[in-house]
């Protein structure tokens, strides 16, 4: 069946120039030229997407964002912003008010379909641009999970993401992100060890002027936060200085707590890790994933019934449609590292089993650890699992996973 796209313009002549390009790549195409009859159109089409106008006769684009995204009926339709003239200056307040995208009314077609197909997915992917744990391992790249630390894009319906962690797979990340500047990204910070912050310095829309980043991460204020990026750029460490960034960036402290990213319902859980961390739970409809790149699960927690941190995160991840969690030892390798804040094949399958997940992702793989070794860790883990009805697999870097 076509995807239903709504479309709100006065000017007839951009209407027709939209239409064409959009009915010739089978989209179906229903017009409209002011905005008084919205709400009942969308109830009436039950358009996939929404193109509107900045500026019409009897509202703006902003406004109808906002109206949409406070209606639980609509608030799920992506829409995407159209500017008569250069997107400087409003594409921010456009993602703001809850744009999926802000484009110029004369973009390339090119440029308007891969918007287009970009809001129409819609379903939760996560997808993986590293999940080496402490250090980049470059002799890895290679192989069938890949060198980069860790970073996870969760992918929600309308082609929002939320990036979690900021390790070298950041870049990745940032150089697959062609949009049109300024931009709003979020990143959720696990915690500030190397490998989950050396990403920051070579994510490249912090160089853009006008682009905004929100950070969050475990620590007592917002201040704490710039001042662990401070002391990670520039002086003796980085040839530059945080000041260098031209973009917006701020800084947001959290603990355990829940609380809205765009249409996702974020919580965070304190991990069982040295310094201060956190694990994130991303909800999206009836979609949910879980992030814990680095925590200990103490075998004891889980033997013979779970305990303690074991219970804590079972708990937390409940009936979650994926698990990411660190996996970094097998059992043999625990036994000299324990108290290092990673976790063995036998202890994630209990919490697994308990929390009845529908998908496990071992994660934080060693860099030490080629693919052989990874995959040993896991034949641990489908061992300990005794459940054919809970899937998994060690995480690869590049492979998108559907929720």
């Amino acid at each position: 069946m076509d995807k239903k796209i709504l479309l709100i313009d006065s000017d007839s002549e951009q209407r027709k120039n939209i239409v064409r390009v959009l009915e010739t790549h089978g989209y179906a195409v229903k017009t409209m030229e002011t905005t008084n009859a919205l709400e009942r159109a969308t109830r009436v089409e039950h358009p996939d997407l929404i193109l509107c106008n900045m500026m019409l006769p009897d509202s703006d684009g902003v406004t109808v964002c906002r109206r949409l995204g406070s209606d639980a009926q609509t608030r799920c339709i992506p829409i995407i912003l159209l500017s008569e003239e250069d997107c400087d200056g409003q594409n921010l307040l456009a993602m703001e008010a809850g744009a999926t995208a802000h484009l110029a009314m004369f973009s390339a077609a090119e440029e308007l379909l891969q918007s287009v197909q970009t809001a129409l997915v819609d379903r939760v992917f996560a997808e993986v641009w590293g999940c080496r744990g402490s250090i980049p391992a470059p002799e890895r790249a290679t192989g069938r999970y890949g060198g980069n630390t860790t970073c996870i894009t969760v992918l929600m319906p309308g082609g929002h993401r939320i990036i979690l962690d900021a390790g070298t797979g950041l870049r990745l990340f940032g150089n697959s992100v062609h949009a049109t500047p300024p931009l709003l990204f979020h990143l959720c910070l696990s915690h500030f060890h190397w490998d989950h912050i050396q990403g920051i310095p070579f994510f490249k829309h912090l160089y853009v002027p006008n682009n905004e980043i929100i950070i969050y991460g475990p620590a007592d204020s917002d201040e704490a936060i710039y001042e662990r990026m401070q002391g990670q750029m520039g002086s003796d460490y980085f040839p530059i200085s945080i000041d260098a960034l031209q973009s917006s960036v701020r800084y947001v402290a959290i603990g355990e707590k829940s609380f809205d990213i765009l249409n996702a319902r974020v919580s965070t859980l304190r991990a069982n890790h040295p310094g201060p961390t956190v694990l994130y739970r991303v909800d999206v409809g009836d979609k949910s994933v879980v992030f814990a790149p680095d925590n200990e699960i103490p075998p004891p927690s889980t033997d013979p019934e779970l305990a303690d941190v074991a219970r804590r995160v079972a708990d937390f991840a409940q009936g979650a449609d994926l698990l990411i969690h660190d996996c970094m030892y097998s059992a043999a390798s625990y036994e000299s590292h324990r108290g290092w804040g990673h976790t063995a094949g036998a202890a994630l399958a209990a919490v697994a089993a308990e929390a009845q997940v529908q998908r496990v992702l071992l994660f934080h793989h060693s860099p030490d650890d080629d693919d052989g070794a990874v995959e040993a860790i896991h034949d641990e883990f489908r061992t300990a699992l005794r459940d054919d009805t809970i899937g998994s697999e060690p995480a690869r870097e590049g492979v998108c996973y559907a929720l």
